[in-house]
Parts: C-alpha cells; structure tokens; sequence
C-alpha cells in the first residue's frame, strides 16, 4: 500500500473515531464514511493493518496474546483465502467483513462514555476483550460460500474450524490454544441469524444467569447487523444479498431486496448495548423502522 494513501485513511479513521467518542452520530454521517471506506477499497487485510493503527485500537492493551498481531495476521489468512475462490459471495466477502470489523471499532470507541450509566456489569468490558471481538469479526464469516444455513450453526462450524486451523499455526501454549478456541467458538457460533431472539432475550432478562461471553457475543452481532440497518447502505447491501441468493435460493431472494423484506429484517432486530445507544444506533434502527412500518 502506497504510504501516503495508508496515513489517509488513518487519519480519516482517526478523525471519525474521535467524533464518535464525543457525540451521537447521525445515519448521514456514519453513512457518509462507509461510502469513503468504498472509494478507498483496500484489501481487507490492508483494511485491518491501519485499524489496528489508528489511535483507539493503540490504546487497547492486547494482552499476552499479542492480538494486535494475531488479528492481522488472522486477515492475511481470510483475504488469501477469498483470491482463491473462483466464485465470490456477493453480500459475504471482503467488503463485509471491512464493514463488521468497522462497525465493531465504532462501537467499542463508545466504552468511555458509558461506564457511568451501564446498566449490567457485563458491559463492563476489558481491552483484551474488544481485541477478542475484534479477532472474531474478522474471521466470523471465514469460509462463507453465500449459502445459507441447512442445519444450525453449520456455516458458523466451518468458519470456526478455519480460525481454529490459523491458530495452530500460531505459537501459542496448549492452555493458550484452548482459551482462546473455546471463545472463539462460542462467539462465532452466536452469530447464526436463527440465534439472534433467543440471546436477545437472554440479555434482557436479568433473572437468568448470564456470562461476560453472552454480551460479547452480542456485541459481535450488533457489529455484524449495523451496516445493514443504515437506509441507504441497509437497501445497497439488501441489493448484494439478493444477488447472492438468487440462484439457490430464488424465493427469499427476490423478497430480501423489497419494503416488506427489509421491514421483516428491521422487526426482527434489535440493539440492547449501551454501546448502540450512545452512539446513536437505536435511534437509527427505530426511525428506519418506523418508516418501513409506514409503508
């Protein structure tokens, strides 16, 4: 990557991670640097070495994993792996895992200003923490075909069975190995869309047993789903998955891209962190719901 193109887009980050710290921010503004994040098109591993520059990310000690390091390293393996299909998912490829890994930055830059109202201390998350979600929004799609699910989790298996391959090559202990599979299954595996209403339930229910894993795990989704929720950004990336689906799966194809299939998605999801909220999220989500409702 040309030098000067690099100290652009870590100054554009930079730039946009500070104003989100400090204020809410509207669906034009986040919208309007996805766009700039288009015109940059970066590999997504090039994407990730300037992330993990910018000066939110350097202020996050990554613990003795060195994830700093394992996160970009993690992006090579996903991006070669992309050059090497033939057939490239619409919606499932680089671009989104930019955008998931983007929003999750964005979100996590909310973890200042909400630890003096959070209304769980499982809110409460730790730099290691967000570089484990940060490491699992980049491999949370790794393998995608663009098909969709025949049985639970089963795009979500091979996605952990591929992060687990990269981390054998790692030098990592056994006892670091084993930690960090275990999370990483348990994170990765969450983010199958037919699990989304029983975790939400789960986090808004403060009378069952919940785990720091259960709200990391929902953070990871809201990263997942934020770009999705912008209007415009929400129809252009509804657009890629109808193209993505269209030759297996004709039926829900041609409903993903219309008023009332982006209304379904709209009802279906939520946002609970006081992350979304702070940064503006819920807000977002529900005047976009509410419009779609007016349909």
């Amino acid at each position: 990557m040309d030098q000067v193109f690099n100290d652009s887009l870590l100054c554009e980050l930079n730039g946009f991670f500070s104003l989100a710290e400090k204020t809410q921010l509207s669906s034009n503004e986040i919208e309007g640097f996805f766009k700039k994040l288009d015109e940059f098109d970066l590999p997504f591993d090039e994407f990730i070495c300037t992330l993990c520059q910018t000066r939110f990310w350097s202020s996050l000690e990554d613990g003795d994993f060195n994830f700093k390091e394992l996160c970009i390293a993690l992006s090579h393996a996903v991006t070669q792996y992309n050059l090497s299909l033939e057939v490239k998912p619409c919606f499932h490829g680089a671009n989104h895992f930019r955008d998931v890994t983007f929003s999750l930055s964005l979100l996590a830059s909310q973890h200042h200003r909400i630890r003096q109202s959070l209304k769980s201390p499982l809110w409460q998350i730790s730099d290691e923490s967000y570089w484990l979600l940060l490491f699992c929004a980049i491999g949370h799609d790794f393998g995608h075909t663009g098909l969709i699910n025949s049985f639970p989790h089963q795009l979500e298996i091979n996605s952990v069975k591929l992060i687990g391959e990269f981390l054998q090559t790692r030098s990592l202990s056994n006892k670091q190995l084993t930690y960090l599979q275990d999370r990483v299954e348990y994170l990765v595996l969450s983010t199958d869309p037919r699990d989304f209403k029983k975790l939400s339930s789960l986090i808004k229910n403060d009378t069952i047993f919940q785990t720091e894993l259960d709200y990391l795990s929902f953070l990871l989704i809201e990263s997942d789903l934020l770009a999705s929720t912008l209007p415009r950004r929400g129809m252009l990336l509804g657009e890629k998955l109808r193209q993505e689906w269209s030759t297996n799966y004709p039926v829900e194809a041609k409903k993903v891209s219309t008023p009332e299939g982006r209304y379904q998605f709209l009802a279906h999801i939520e946002f609970l962190s006081p992350h979304a909220e702070c940064l503006g999220i819920m807000t977002i989500h529900q005047k976009e719901l509410n419009n779609f409702r007016l349909i």
